[in-house]
């Protein structure tokens, strides 16, 4: 007689929350370890780094607030990028530093990302000093943009 086992696997879809600091030591690390549908959310500080979506669906968002959560690029290229097709949300943040020939603090290409509650400033480019957009249709949600420097659209060029 032959004994018949089975075996039911099953899985269940979560998402993950990352904290930064405490799990990863950047806000790119955070989104280089995180899955679609993930959120990640980020201590009060003067973030020095650039961040790039990288095509994925992600909630970013501070714990306190745009006054007191800055990603800084230092001048070394845009702040934000968001250049592949993501519904991305980025909540919180001022958006500061950035030195870029398209969109020094935002550059958003062919993607529908959300901004909510953010301060873009003392950002520069050739176009778009604050945000840059192209072929891209993203949600902006009470924001401000201020003493941004462009060529062309010192705060907004779309």
């Amino acid at each position: 007689m032959k004994n018949l086992i089975g075996l039911a696997i099953t899985t269940t879809a979560t998402c993950g929350t990352w904290l930064v600091p405490e799990d990863c030591q950047t806000i790119q690390d955070a989104i280089d370890a995180a899955s679609d549908g993930d959120e990640i959310i980020v201590a009060q500080g003067i973030w020095k780094e650039q961040i790039d979506f990288t095509g994925k669906t992600l909630l970013i968002y501070s714990e306190v607030g745009a006054e007191e959560t800055v990603i800084d690029a230092g001048g070394q290229g845009t702040v934000v990028s968001c250049t592949e097709s993501t519904s991305a949300v980025l909540e919180g943040f001022t958006i500061r530093g950035g030195k870029a020939e398209l969109g020094g603090g935002i550059l958003v290409l062919d993607a529908t990302p959300t901004f909510r509650l953010c301060m873009i400033d003392f950002n520069t480019a050739n176009k778009g000093g604050g945000v840059y957009v192209r072929g891209a249709n993203p949600v902006i949600d009470q924001w401000v943009v201020s003493f941004d420097n462009a060529h062309e659209g010192d705060g907004v060029l779309a």
